[in-house]
């Protein structure tokens, strides 16, 4: 299938320096795909590795630096599921690996993450949802659509303001809330995770999830029910590890900035 591309709109150009310095490997068997692919993450500043097949993309791995895979399922020589786990086996127990999959089903999508992926995106996709997958899994935002005077924000506190109709006092509890609950139960799920205590894990992570989503944060919502569902199969795995890592920087950012909001409301008052 061919990937489709999109003419980004003229206030969101393409921030050339986003992935400045991120070796990404592509892994995919159709000419036309690559091209389109690599050509869109050229565009952000990234160097492109290209691989035809599974067994291709684990030689180029023994020699070349790299942060991210892209990798498609279906392929000669070699399919994206064995060569996922052999790069978990062999190489990188921890690096980001994404499926390109022509099928997003649940089975689908199942299997891609049991064979060590950690996320996935369905065929033919647009450029900017390529770039948002990228992102959070380097920790790096590209430009809201709409916005190019700045980053995508981390959260919003729109859904507070309206489940408190406005009222200042609600959303600076709530926000209290978030910046000493939040920090402990990541401490706790971490701790939890080293000590092979699975169950606490999806037991804070449940815990915590109603404070995150009043937060609105852009995809986490996602991450914290796959954290639960990985951790409720009581075993330690890439992907599971992944995805507390990712919780606590995306939290740690938040939670600085509330702070930050904090100490400059405190200084005009």
């Amino acid at each position: 299938m061919i990937l489709k591309t999109i003419r980004m709109k003229e206030e969101q150009a393409a921030d050339t320096t986003l992935l400045k310095g991120i070796n990404i490997l592509l892994v995919e068997d159709s000419d036309m795909n690559r091209l389109v692919a690599s050509t869109m993450l050229h565009n952000y500043g990234a160097t492109v590795y290209e691989a035809v097949n599974g067994l291709q993309a684990l030689e180029m791995m023994e020699n070349i630096p790299c942060d991210l895979v892209l990798m498609d399922i279906q392929m000669p020589v070699m399919d994206g599921r064995k060569a996922a786990r052999m790069i978990r086996n062999r190489y990188h127990p921890n690096i980001p690996i994404i499926a390109l999959t022509a099928n997003a089903v649940q089975k689908e999508t199942d299997k891609c993450l049991a064979a060590g992926m950690n996320d996935f995106i369905a065929k033919p996709f647009e450029e900017e949802d390529l770039m948002q997958l990228i992102g959070k899994w380097l920790d790096k935002q590209p430009p809201a659509a709409g916005a190019a005077d700045g980053e995508k924000p981390l959260y919003s506190l729109d859904k507070l303001q309206h489940t408190g109709r406005g009222d200042p006092d609600f959303v600076r509890k709530m926000i209290q809330l978030f910046i000493v609950q939040i920090p402990a139960g990541v401490r706790e799920i971490k701790t939890a995770y080293a000590a092979g205590s699975f169950a606490v894990v999806a037991a804070t992570a449940h815990r915590i999830e109603p404070i995150l989503n009043n937060f609105c944060i852009g995809g986490l919502k996602e991450k914290i029910d796959e954290l639960q569902f990985l951790a409720l199969k009581r075993r330690t795995s890439p992907q599971l590890e992944t995805l507390i890592s990712h919780l606590d920087g995306v939290t740690t950012k938040i939670v600085d900035e509330l702070n930050m909001q904090n100490k400059q409301n405190q200084n005009l008052c």
